[in-house]
């Protein structure tokens, strides 16, 4: 009887310690082991996907700006976001072009490197559109090889200054707020030019904007859906301190026209976007998967690699942490 009552007192308190651990893995909402299926209340459960937890990247309905994985957040940096669309402008056939009208002389000067994106939303083209276009301006051909010369070193010093830089950042009027298949629409828009170490706001007007849905002839010239943008406007050499010596004063004028004829497209994607998230080292703060960065004090971020044992009840990649809600530790105290 004795031998008896002490197997029986050992099976007792064996199973004290186990039961209670398989209770925990089936009934504990902060343990990940726990059914699935079962309705989680736990906010910190990284196996709760509704879970209302900003710091949850799994969460695809979390209302947070800095949730790479939600499509539908209201942000300018998230490619995803419902509407925008990225056209990327990287094609030799496109064309930069800049005339000079002066009493002894008419100087017309072209270059096809040209690089850069469009992100507008085509049903809202007035709301958050943004562009950008790069020009390398030591391509700039004026059919005269020794004028080009003198163009590069004299005027334009593209050794000190390489590319010309114009940014769009804002719409301000445009004949249709929708970009219809084949419908030109012509908009107003403001930004900034950045030409020879100097920057100046520059505002066109009558810039011709269509959008092209891909078909076979838009295949012809490039894949995916088209933008074609055509457009000029007037800057003054004099605004970007560009020296127009005495001798030259007669054959080049201050007022100079440039236009551009562009194609962009959706299937590419852009490197220069800081919107883009091919761009693993693009200064972006709503990226928080940015590897370039990964020590960076962002708060969404669980799976830094430069804190793994913060205080961060939502990390589910704190190995450290005596947590209960960390599914490194499956059978949480």
């Amino acid at each position: 009887m004795r031998k008896l009552t002490l197997s029986a007192f050992f099976l007792v308190l064996i199973g004290s310690l186990i039961l209670p651990t398989v209770s925990l893995a089936s009934e504990n909402p902060c343990n990940p082991c726990a059914d699935a299926s079962e309705e989680q209340s736990n906010p910190c459960n990284p196996c709760n996907p509704c879970a209302a937890n900003p710091c949850n990247p799994c969460n695809p309905c979390a209302a947070n700006p800095c949730n790479p994985c939600n499509p539908c957040a209201v942000n300018p940096c998230n490619p995803c976001a419902p509407g925008a669309t990225l056209f990327t402008i990287d094609d030799d056939r496109n064309t930069f072009t800049f005339e000079s009208k002066a009493p002894l002389e008419k100087i017309i000067g072209m270059s096809n490197k040209v690089a850069g994106h469009v992100h507008v939303n085509p049903n809202d083209v007035t709301s958050g559109s943004m562009a950008k276009f790069e020009l390398d301006l030591a391509s700039m051909s004026t059919g005269i090889g020794l004028r080009d010369e003198h163009m590069r070193d004299q005027f334009l010093e593209t050794d000190k200054y390489p590319k010309a830089v114009l940014t769009i950042d804002t719409v301000t009027k445009a004949s249709s707020d929708t970009l219809m298949d084949q419908k030109p629409v012509t908009l107003d828009a403001k930004g900034t030019l950045e030409l020879h170490g100097v920057k100046n706001e520059v505002r066109l007007e009558g810039i011709t904007v269509t959008f092209l849905k891909e078909n076979e002839q838009t295949n012809m010239r490039l894949p995916g859906d088209l933008i074609h943008i055509d457009g000029s406007f007037v800057l003054k050499l004099s605004d970007y301190k560009i020296k127009r010596p005495q001798l030259v004063l007669l054959k080049l004028d201050d007022n100079i026209k440039v236009s551009v004829d562009l194609f962009g497209t959706t299937a590419k994607m852009s490197t220069e976007n800081p919107c883009n998230p091919c761009n693993p080292c693009a200064a972006n703060p709503c990226n928080p998967c940015n590897p370039c960065n990964p020590c960076a004090a962002n708060p969404c971020n669980p799976c830094n690699p430069c804190n793994p044992c913060a205080a961060n009840p939502c990390n589910p990649c704190n190995p450290c942490a005596e947590n209960p809600c960390n599914p490194c530790n499956p059978c949480g105290k």
